[in-house]
């Protein structure tokens, strides 16, 4: 019987490593990074990063813009948006002891 593989340890101890890797993939990575382009919008930005750890944002005039960083433990992605669109973006690495 197929159905007996899936109340098997072997299957539930897969189960649990699978969401123990999932949990740990982390969003500040350059290959991340790399995936943002500018013209990208903001949800696409999100998508791949998730919520940002700070944002600053601001309104005027029917301009607006948000700068937008995502921290690890070694690394800080910044993503500059204008008008809902990826203007600019920046990768840079901590030194030890920040």
């Amino acid at each position: 019987m197929q159905y007996l593989f899936f109340s098997t340890p072997r299957f539930l101890l897969a189960l649990l490593m699978a969401l123990l890797l999932a949990g740990c993939m982390e969003p500040v990575s350059i290959s991340n990074y790399e995936q943002i382009e500018s013209g990208m919008t903001e949800a696409q930005v999100y998508d791949i990063l998730g919520e940002p750890d700070t944002a600053d944002s601001i309104d005027l005039g029917g301009f607006s813009g948000t700068l937008a960083s995502w921290e690890s433990r070694d690394a800080v992605i910044t993503v500059q948006i204008f008008n809902g669109e990826v203007w600019g973006k920046q990768y840079s690495t901590k030194q030890a002891g920040n």
